[in-house]
């Protein structure tokens, strides 16, 4: 079912508009008639079908009266500007194209990063680099051979004594378990 709002000069339709919604008349006399006096169409009778649209009301709460209409000056507020539109921005100028003030000129870098130094001194750095890194390589691995554990954590360490094996595994004894 279609809804239509009912005050006079909307036409929301909830066929053409999902985010609008549509409001019964009360049923609370007093709530009622002050609807219809706000509201403001003559010789209007609603029904259990009629219906205001959610536009005409500040908030919607149970026992609020509309409030926004066309005769009392309501618009819809103008659609908030964009971020876009908003943010200031540097005016970009476009360049004036006289084909007759051309000029040429070499532009020298502003930083030094800019110039690219001689490949064969590239080269000879990149590879003395390469070759400190390998060095760094082999320090590491070395120490890393040094500072590995020597024995690896095994029942076997605690077969000696049963009160090791009780204490880090709560069994009785070795032997029990393991079977020697």
């Amino acid at each position: 079912a279609v809804n239509l709002s009912t005050s006079l000069l909307c036409a929301v339709s909830s066929h053409y508009n999902k985010e609008v919604s549509f409001h019964a008349f009360p049923v609370d006399a007093a709530i009622r008639a002050e609807w219809m006096q706000k509201i403001r169409r003559d010789d209007f009778n609603p029904t259990k079908n009629t219906r205001v649209c959610s536009r005409h009301f500040k908030r919607l709460k149970k026992g609020t009266v509309p409030v926004y209409f066309s005769w009392n000056g309501y618009k819809l507020p103008a659609p908030r500007p964009s971020v876009w539109e908003r943010r200031p921005r540097a005016e970009f100028l476009a360049p004036e194209s006289d084909s007759d003030s051309k000029m040429e000129t070499e532009m020298a870098p502003d930083h030094a990063y800019c110039v690219v130094p001689p490949t064969g001194a590239r080269a000879s750095n990149l590879a003395d680099e390469n070759e400190a890194l390998r060095r760094q390589i082999r320090e590491l691995q070395q120490q890393l051979e040094v500072l590995k554990p020597r024995q690896h954590f095994g029942i076997e360490r605690l077969s000696a004594s049963d009160e090791d094996v009780h204490f880090y595994t709560r069994f009785t004894g070795v032997s029990w378990h393991f079977g020697d």
